[in-house]
């Protein structure tokens, strides 16, 4: 499946886009979503091997969440990934609202016919995705050649700013990543319970020692 959404923004949106800082941490309701889900770290981690420290540092917003990591979290609590991404990126929905209002011009313009929606998503520079999503615009060119630096909430903005389907592109990019199997995922269960069985040990001893 081939996209557009990389190679330029619609014109309506010129001059228009989500105005997020740069190079920092953008934040989620990742664990708010989750603690609703009853969806625990421990059988996140069994089930697609993203550590439950790791999963921690997610779910306060310590490090961005990547489109692998969204991905392989939607899949292991059987969540459609639409309505995951629209829970937990709800923070942003008014400002993503606001770039979708047309500018003057172009509701001058009147409405676009067929051939213009097509070679509109083509008018603007990789910039304009670029300042959408607020990233540098040789960074963003990276990306291209990289899905897995993919910023979940970056790739949701862009499809909704392009009128695309969420969970039809972040398939198309994380189709070939798959849930653990079942024995890895009881070797991942055994190694879990004997790490606490050996920190149970040591505060046993610790005791015993006083």
């Amino acid at each position: 499946i081939r996209f557009s959404f990389l190679f330029g923004l619609p014109s309506i949106f010129r001059g228009k886009t989500a105005q997020l800082p740069l190079n920092t941490i953008k934040s989620t309701r990742l664990d708010r979503f989750l603690r609703e889900q009853k969806a625990e770290s421990k059988d996140i981690y069994f089930q697609t091997s993203i550590s439950i420290g790791k999963l921690s540092h997610l779910r306060l917003n310590r490090v961005n969440l990547y489109i692998y990591d969204f991905y392989l979290i939607g899949k292991s609590i059987h969540h459609d990934l639409n309505e995951m991404a629209q829970d937990v990126f709800s923070d942003y929905d008014a400002e993503i609202e606001q770039t979708h209002q047309p500018s003057k011009n172009s509701r001058r313009k009147g409405k676009l016919g067929k051939f213009g929606q097509i070679i509109s998503q083509y008018l603007n520079s990789q910039s304009s995705l670029a300042q959408a999503i607020g990233m540098d615009k040789n960074k963003f060119g990276r990306l291209m050649y990289s899905d897995s630096e993919i910023i979940a909430l970056d790739l949701y903005i862009l499809t909704k700013l392009l009128n695309l389907d969420f969970k039809l592109v972040t398939e198309a990019i994380c189709g070939h990543l798959y849930l653990n199997s079942a024995e890895e995922q009881q070797r991942l269960r055994d190694k879990y319970q004997a790490e606490l069985d050996a920190k149970k040990a040591k505060r046993d001893a610790g005791k015993q020692k006083e």
